[in-house]
């Protein structure tokens, strides 16, 4: 029985041969999609915990430099989402 299921994953791998790098693009995708909405939830965390709810902690520039850095990486991360949906779609609509 093993054998049986070796020579069907085989011969799978020789028809996913011709697509292999779309399919790595694909599951880098699909991991990027599921992890990247992850990232406002822990920015806004941050941002309420260090910015808005502790002021005395850090100074007005430093919490305006902070809050910047902040609205960056999640300007970044949402752009990065973006680039991931596409790619997502592009290489679905390759493979089929």
């Amino acid at each position: 029985m093993e054998s049986s299921k070796k020579h069907i994953l085989l011969r799978y791998l020789g028809y996913a041969r011709p697509y292999r790098w779309t399919i790595v693009l694909m599951v880098g995708a699909g991991i990027a999609k599921f992890t990247l909405p992850l990232i406002p939830a822990h920015i806004f965390r941050v941002i309420i915990d260090q910015v808005i709810d502790n002021p005395e902690s850090h100074s007005i520039a430093e919490r305006h430099s902070l809050l910047l850095w902040l609205g960056l990486i999640l300007l970044g991360a949402t752009v990065l989402e973006a680039v991931a949906f596409y790619l997502r779609g592009l290489s679905i609509v390759k493979v089929s």
